[in-house]
């Protein structure tokens, strides 16, 4: 394998831009195979020279795979070994008490992003797009940086992005903000169960258009930690039966803190075999509950005037944005929420965490809205 450890003192000289380093790389490692991916009107094409990886991108994606021939982005893949880079990094912050998991550096013509723990490097522009380094042993950083690049194109158009599931029934979307632990994925899956249509796991973008709020999803599956598996009968494929005893004799405080993720095979645990990712928002459910006794509580509310909602509904792009201006990094003023979801039906859950409570109180809401 070619050299590619730039930067320690021995090695053959460091590309200095990011064009540089796709013609280094384009000369080091042959694209073998490639997949081409449609999000809406929106067609990627992801090559690389691992033929493993690219068959692994086109599984995840199975309900996307498009052969238009015509993909706006590309995306190169280089299978390599971890780059030592000489380049000055800056740490991503993060909210205090949180993990450091990447850094970045800005070149003359884009930015690399480095992630910590797995040694992956990223580097884009307006029209360079490469994941570089171990992508067979870590898929899902890839897939998540194929899933960045579709979210840019939506945040170019006017849209701001939210943290917040998203599901659908006959065309009516319903979006399901929180903090990180709040349940949204687990209320989504739940409500799968009961015939809604699943658009988005973790983000969504939301645009104001004459018709009403669009909201756009990502298309990667959603990810599951083992106390959502063990309460919802349609994830019982997930886990193998020792390891549902082992969880199920957990304390319910250890289970609910354990970070042990699984992606749902959406076509496998509730026979999905095609997904859109757009729909017509008419309802926001904001998970504000706990993990006490007690009973969930659904209110009305206005998220003007209510800046603790609106944190846990907007979201930064982060290091991943479009690159030319710093500003893209951040998450958008509240006004511009309260301005989009101004005739949007808000709700706050307060109370005990209740997810069969929330199921019922969601259809009701999505019901109530459809007459709004």
């Amino acid at each position: 394998m070619p050299n590619t450890s730039w930067g320690n003192y021995n090695m053959t000289e460091q590309p200095a831009s990011i064009a540089e380093f796709r013609q280094a790389f384009h000369n080091q490692y042959a694209a073998t195979a490639a997949v081409e991916l449609a999000f809406g009107d929106h067609v990627i094409e992801v090559s690389s020279n691992s033929s493993a990886l690219v068959e692994y991108v086109r599984s995840y994606y199975t309900s996307f795979v498009s052969h238009s021939g015509q993909p706006q982005v590309r995306i190169n893949a280089y299978e390599m070994d971890a780059l030592t880079l000489g380049v000055s990094f800056t740490p991503r912050r993060r909210p205090a008490g949180k993990e450091l998991k990447e850094e970045y550096a800005n070149l003359v013509d884009g930015r690399i992003v480095r992630k910590l723990r797995t040694g992956m490097v990223f580097m884009f522009n307006d029209r360079v797009n490469i994941a570089a380094g171990p992508c067979q042993a870590n898929p899902n950083q890839v897939i998540n940086f194929i899933d960045s690049r579709y979210m840019n194109r939506l945040l170019a158009t006017g849209g701001l992005l939210m943290h917040a599931a998203g599901v659908d029934r006959d065309g009516r979307g319903l979006a399901l903000a929180g903090t990180s632990t709040a349940g949204k994925s687990t209320l989504a899956l739940h409500l799968l169960s009961k015939g809604f249509s699943f658009i988005s796991n973790d983000r969504l973008v939301i645009a104001k258009k004459q018709a009403g709020i669009e909201m756009h999803g990502l298309a990667k599956l959603p990810r599951v930690n083992p106390g959502t598996i063990l309460h919802n009968a349609n994830l019982s494929c997930l886990i193998t039966d020792d390891k549902r005893r082992r969880y199920a004799s957990m304390p319910p405080a250890e289970l609910w803190r354990l970070e042990d993720k699984y992606d749902v095979d959406l076509a496998k645990c509730f026979n999905i075999q095609s997904r859109r990712l757009q729909s017509t928002m008419r309802a926001l459910v904001i998970l504000n509950w706990r993990r006490t006794a007690g009973t969930a509580k659904f209110e009305r509310v206005e998220l003007a005037g209510r800046p603790d909602l609106l944190d846990a509904v907007s979201k930064a792009p982060g290091a991943f944005a479009a690159w030319g201006n710093s500003s893209n990094e951040d998450a958008r003023p509240d006004e511009e929420y309260v301005d989009v979801l101004r005739n949007c039906p808000v709700y706050e859950v307060t109370g005990a965490v209740d997810f069969a409570a929330a199921v019922e109180e969601c259809e009701r809401i999505l019901q109530a809205a459809h007459h709004e």
